[in-house]
């Protein structure tokens, strides 16, 4: 089964470091100036996840929550914003944080509570869920209508 295959029928993850590999993996297929929304509960591995593309992308800087910061910038092959939108409590605070002045390409914006940011247009969609056994499970989901960014 080929990496897109196995993120559409839901990528398995049973520990940290596969978590970690399934971004690393993701990172290999996205394409650059993407927006991606990155949508689970709390603890569900979304900021594990991130590690991992960041890997992907040459980037060995620590990798944390940007939930108090509400983004924060990483530079490797591309220019990674990983952007925790939990603490936004409407669509307009985007603006005044002016994040669109970060998004210099090559880019790769991976924002968390994107739900947050209310309509906005994301090359792709992750969900992520936790089953039963404690593992995790990763969903992608194509946005079709998106004009600038495919996989693969």
């Amino acid at each position: 089964m080929d990496i897109i295959s196995r993120f559409r029928s839901g990528y398995e993850s049973n520990s940290p470091e596969e978590t970690v590999e399934a971004g690393w993996f993701f990172g290999s297929i996205m394409a650059e100036n993407s927006m991606v929304a990155l949508a689970g509960d709390f603890g569900a591995g979304k900021t594990t996840f991130v590690r991992g593309v960041a890997k992907f992308f040459g980037i060995m800087d620590s990798i944390t929550s940007p939930t108090f910061n509400i983004f924060l910038l990483y530079s490797g092959r591309i220019n990674l914003l990983h952007m925790d939108a939990y603490r936004l409590n409407h669509p307009r605070e985007i603006e005044a944080i002016a994040l669109e002045d970060f998004l210099i390409p090559p880019f790769g914006l991976l924002v968390e509570w994107p739900d947050n940011l209310g309509l906005f247009h994301w090359d792709y969609r992750l969900g992520f869920s936790i089953n039963s056994m404690g593992g995790r499970i990763i969903r992608l989901e194509i946005d079709e209508t998106g004009t600038s960014n495919t996989i693969g």
